[in-house]
């Protein structure tokens, strides 16, 4: 195990970037 794997890495910073776009405003439909 080498910590995190990109996979998970990749989901964690999609996930993070759905958060920032619902805190800073509504979605825009992209």
């Amino acid at each position: 195990m080498t910590g995190r794997s990109l996979a998970d890495d990749e989901a964690i910073g999609t996930f993070t970037g759905l958060l920032r776009h619902g805190l800073t405003g509504p979605a825009r439909g992209d």
